[in-house]
């Protein structure tokens, strides 16, 4: 009985140490997709635009202070969000998909297309917010038809 318990006991251990590797290698490979795909850039320039929105809000905070936190949430918040986020990726991707999404990124057409996305997500935003605008002056247009 004993030697099946210690069995047992082993068996669950080598399974949780094997699916922590899993899941350290699958972080290491996110992390290293959204360094190269520029995602890592979008949430440095997130964090740089929160803590300029805190400066203006309240001048009287150091620089001192906003460095200091900026770092904070550029090193273990960030490291910690990437871990938040590997249940989410490893639900719709495996490592080699990311891989071969860092090997495109790694030629020059995906760095020129990484370098992109920043632009192309400002002005795509733009475009969605004018469309919604009109979407929504075309549905309060025919409502006001209706109640006649």
């Amino acid at each position: 009985m004993k030697n099946k318990m210690l069995f047992i006991i082993t068996l669950l251990l080598c399974t949780g140490t094997a699916f922590g590797q899993s899941n350290d290698q699958f972080a290491t490979t996110l992390k290293k997709w959204m360094e190269t795909s520029g995602s890592m850039n979008a949430f440095h320039a997130s964090i740089a635009q929160t803590m300029e929105m805190v400066k203006n809000m309240s001048p009287e905070i150091s620089e001192t202070y906003l460095e200091e936190m900026k770092k904070e949430l550029s090193g273990d918040f960030l490291n910690e969000m990437v871990e938040m986020l590997v249940p989410v990726y490893e639900k719709y991707l495996t490592i080699k998909d990311l891989e071969a999404a860092i090997r495109f990124y790694e030629t020059p057409e995906g760095v020129k297309f990484a370098k992109s996305q920043g632009a192309i997500m400002s002005e795509s935003m733009l475009i969605g917010q004018e469309w919604g605008r009109k979407i929504g002056e075309g549905i309060q247009k025919k409502m006001l038809e209706g109640k006649d």
